[in-house]
């Protein structure tokens, strides 16, 4: 059985220099116990947004103001495993901030919804 060790990630079917270590949260629900005098009563659910965060390799090609500013995407998150997930209508929720000494910034984005492909 492989377990998964790479991913790579494409923003509208360009392929992002990413280091190993991306992370994705497909979103849903989290939940909250709520207690009563007895103990748990029962819980409370609130929605999560889907999530991806990688750091990528800054060169003399990137566009670090365009990458910025990337809105209503198509993210797509593919391991190395053969799995594939769609971020739809992906945005990058804060300015990257370029490492000069490490040649990286981190990228991180949320989207209206994510499914497998």
């Amino acid at each position: 059985m492989r377990i998964t060790g790479r991913a790579s990630i494409k923003v509208d079917g360009e392929v992002l220099l990413t280091e190993v270590g991306a992370t994705m949260n497909v979103g849903g629900f989290e939940r909250e116990a709520m207690m009563g005098g007895r103990g748990v009563n029962g819980y409370k659910q609130s929605p999560v947004a889907p999530t991806v965060q990688c750091t990528v390799h800054h060169t003399n090609e990137t566009d670090i103001i365009k990458l910025a500013g990337i809105t209503n995407a198509t993210l797509l998150f593919e391991t190395d495993t053969g799995q594939s997930w769609m971020l739809r209508g992906a945005f990058v929720t804060e300015p990257p901030e370029l490492d000069a000494g490490a040649g990286t910034f981190e990228l991180n984005f949320s989207g209206l919804g994510i499914d497998r492909v």
